[in-house]
């Protein structure tokens, strides 16, 4: 169906065909690699040999 005709016919039916709008993003809200970038930034990173190492580094 054309787009023209399906809007017109939206119209007739009182029916609303307008583009959603993206949501504002806050500060508090990050995408995930935001977050991610902002880990490596501040060094909250870790690195382990192992899982055994890994274990060790957690529990001490």
């Amino acid at each position: 169906m054309d787009v023209k005709r399906f809007r017109s016919i939206a119209r007739a039916m009182d029916w609303g065909v307008e583009p959603l709008s993206q949501p504002k993003r806050s500060k508090k809200h990050l995408s995930a690699m935001e977050e991610a970038m902002d880990d490596i930034r501040c060094g909250r990173i870790y690195h382990a040999d192992s899982a055994d190492d890994m274990f060790k580094q957690i529990l001490g």
